[in-house]
């Protein structure tokens, strides 16, 4: 065989023969990559419906989007008709968006119908304590030491949970029987329903009371925080301004102590914006507060805000908590 034959190819010419793949594949069109980013949007709004809660913020979202609409529309309360006997056409658009908010409010009453009563008992289960069929992963509970209420926050915490749960139970039942009875299901006269819907917007007020109490309980627990890292870090710097005339050992311990209060400092702004802290917090009291101006509305006969202002403050509650439900997808 001939040497020249019998010599291998290099295998820098054989890798440079078979192009790799990457380089053969196009790429993607304008229209390809508009399709691969829709594909990714409709794909976090399944997730987003995929859970009760979620599908209730956004219908109500759109419900109080519609109606605030339908309130700012021109003749949407006044000048109802024109002189001709017809209604106006802003009036005729007006009624539509209100007739769809409308549809879309009655829908949530219809959803919690349904899964109303089992969510107050997800949370009664955890508020209560309520045993539940032991696990092998599961660790047995300790027995709770009875402790002074003005001594243990997380006492009050446990009280007002607890509170909380047995107002947003009063509140579904009261809901579902008023709503039967509008539907005919039940047989009540028109005055026991208004005040079965009275009752219970009042049962929503004592709910959302209890939980923005819950809320200034929190607070008063971050500010008990501030206060024990600007202490630990007083001491670290008070140790330090003093250990100049003392040996090495204690100038390391007064440094010790004063990383440690700035550790503490550190965690504390970082847990602003993490699960329970201030940044949630504050969006949080925001939230309840404007749902507290709606239940205060509908607990008092008559009601205290116009439709604009109404519409308007569910709009933004409903809106902000969507929008942090839909910041967790990913």
């Amino acid at each position: 065989m001939s040497p020249l034959t019998s010599r291998p190819s290099s295998p820098s010419l054989e890798k440079s023969s078979t192009p790799p793949s990457s380089a053969l594949d196009p790429p993607p069109t304008p229209f390809q990559s508009s399709l691969s980013k829709t594909n990714t949007y409709i794909h976090r709004i399944n997730q987003l419906l995929s859970t009760t809660p979620n599908l209730d913020l956004t219908l109500g979202t759109l419900s109080y989007t519609f109606s605030f609409l339908a309130a700012i529309l021109p003749f949407s309360r006044i000048h109802a008709r024109g002189s001709s006997g017809k209604a106006p056409h802003g009036y005729s658009h007006a009624q539509r968006l209100r007739t769809l908010g409308a549809l879309l409010a009655e829908t949530r009453v219809t959803l919690r119908l349904v899964i109303g009563v089992v969510g107050v008992y997800g949370s009664a289960v955890e508020a209560f304590g309520i045993p539940t069929p032991p696990s092998e992963d599961k660790i047995p509970r300790r027995e709770s030491t009875r402790i002074a209420p003005a001594r243990n926050p997380e006492m009050w915490s446990a009280w007002l949970s607890r509170s909380s749960v047995l107002a947003a139970l009063a509140f579904q039942i009261l809901e579902n029987v008023a709503f039967l009875g509008d539907k005919g299901v039940l047989c009540l006269s028109p005055d026991r329903r208004a005040r079965l819907w009275l009752y219970c917007s009042r049962a929503w007020c004592a709910g959302l009371g209890v939980e923005l109490g819950r809320l200034g309980l929190q607070r008063w627990g971050f500010r008990r925080r501030d206060v024990d890292g600007e202490e630990k870090q007083g001491k670290g710097n008070l140790g330090v301004d003093k250990s100049e005339d003392h040996s090495g050992k204690d100038d390391h311990v007064a440094r010790s102590e004063k990383k440690q209060g700035a550790e503490i400092r550190t965690i504390s702004r970082r847990d602003e914006k993490g699960a329970g802290g201030r940044e949630e917090w504050t969006r949080s009291v925001t939230i309840h507060t404007l749902y507290m101006l709606m239940a205060v509305h509908y607990s008092a006969e008559g009601g205290v805000m116009g439709e604009g202002m109404l519409s308007l403050c569910g709009c933004l509650a409903s809106g902000f908590g969507l929008r942090e439900a839909w910041r967790k997808i990913r």
